[in-house]
């Protein structure tokens, strides 16, 4: 200590604040950033297509090629994530609004420790819509940072809109997506 009081010429409490202000800066640099990893990405991207996620009732199988010639909006999210749970009523309500769709595949993805966890929290909620359940595979080929995740693909598999964090279910935000690519 005695040396780097030498060096820069500074007692040990300007030491301390300037550590304090580095640490300070760094930490919002990094809040920042995490802010604006939320934000709609519409990279237009393809994705992995080797993924397969499986049904939490039953050992039925989703596979990323199933999924062709529709849209698909696929909801990645967790029973045990707050955020997830806030927002899932109104992603529940959207779904049943738009689940007799025949252009559209509505895909909720959970990413619970296990099915059973999964299947906990996703009974609570009166639906009609399949539930399934990733073990990292979709996850990973989505590259999915945080949940609650939304993610819409086209016809063709490409991604046209990923949101990390919630998404207002209530505010049109989703089928204005989706209006932009039925026809495509």
């Amino acid at each position: 200590m005695n040396n780097i009081k030498k060096l820069f010429g500074l007692k040990a409490s300007s030491i301390i604040v300037w550590v304090f202000l580095l640490l300070f800066s760094l930490s919002l640099a990094f809040l920042i950033s995490c802010r604006f990893s939320k934000t709609d990405n519409k990279e237009n991207l393809r994705t992995n297509t080797n993924w397969v996620v499986s049904s939490i009732k039953d050992d039925s199988a989703l596979k990323a090629d199933d999924l062709k010639g529709k849209i698909a909006v696929i909801h990645f999210f967790a029973g045990w994530c707050p955020p997830c749970r806030k927002e899932f009523p109104e992603f529940i309500q959207w779904a049943k609004a738009n689940s007799k769709r025949d252009d559209l595949f509505i895909v909720p993805i959970s990413l619970d420790k296990n099915k059973s966890d999964a299947d906990k929290f996703f009974s609570q909620y009166e639906q009609e819509i399949k539930c399934y359940f990733d073990k990292g595979a979709a996850a990973s080929s989505f590259n999915i940072n945080g949940i609650p995740t939304t993610i819409i693909l086209d016809k063709s598999g490409n991604i046209v809109f990923k949101r990390e964090g919630a998404v207002d279910w209530t505010g049109g935000k989703v089928d204005k997506e989706i209006e932009k690519i039925k026809d495509k």
